[in-house]
């Protein structure tokens, strides 16, 4: 029977903006947003911590870049972002707490070869009260739902939207849209509108934002 075999990774993460080749990732996910002003992406160099079983120790670079593969489009705590894309993996020659300076090294009885690795990141970092642009998918009378960036989810209340000076209506015949009091702005499905990220949620690796202070589409 195959074992599966499992790699535990540790993330460090360091706040710097490393130089970093424009991939195609970067250019379709933050173009748009990055010109407006209203971008969640950031250039981070990072180290991660990643454990090998000996089997995987025939191409070291291989195998990191294989794990990292799996880790894309998913949050990840320790970087506290979602990890759009990476490149220049670097093996770092010492680990901290270890005199040693070999690429790898065994901690007490573990069977792995733990290996601190230093890389440049593209990041997706939603933070609270970033103000971001979505593009509606639905208009409920309890909701409005969003993609940012054409890939993440968010949602705007019923309650944030009356706030905001938003009532909802329904022609009757299934159009249903969000407008302003004054009537200045409206917010329909495949409308892009501007929101103020209120709570990120993540689960399993994927995140969602709920936003507030909505501004719909003039007319």
């Amino acid at each position: 029977m195959a074992i599966k075999r499992k790699r535990d990774e540790k993330e460090l993460s360091e706040e710097q903006h490393p130089k970093h080749r424009a991939s195609k990732v970067e250019q379709d996910l933050a173009a748009s947003n990055l010109q407006e002003g209203l971008s969640c992406f950031k250039r981070k160099k990072i180290r991660m911590l990643f454990s090998l079983y000996p089997s995987d120790l025939h191409d070291v670079h291989e195998e990191i870049r294989r794990s990292l593969k799996l880790k894309l489009l998913r949050y990840i705590p320790g970087i506290e972002g979602v990890l759009i894309a990476f490149d220049d993996i670097k093996l770092v020659t010492s680990v901290p707490g270890s005199s040693k300076t070999a690429g790898g090294i065994i901690l007490n009885e573990q069977p792995q070869i733990h290996y601190l690795s230093e890389l440049d990141t593209l990041l997706f970092c939603p933070q609270v009260g970033k103000v971001v642009a979505g593009k509606v998918t639905e208009c409920y009378e309890s909701h409005v739902g969003l993609l940012v960036n054409n890939f993440f989810n968010a949602s705007i209340t019923s309650d944030h939207l009356q706030e905001a000076g938003f009532s909802f209506l329904n022609d009757g015949f299934g159009a249903t849209t969000w407008v302003h009091k004054d009537g200045s702005a409206i917010i329909a499905s495949e409308e892009t509108i501007t929101f103020t990220i209120e709570k990120v949620h993540e689960c399993a690796g994927t995140i969602s934002m709920e936003g507030s202070h909505a501004s719909g589409s003039s007319n």
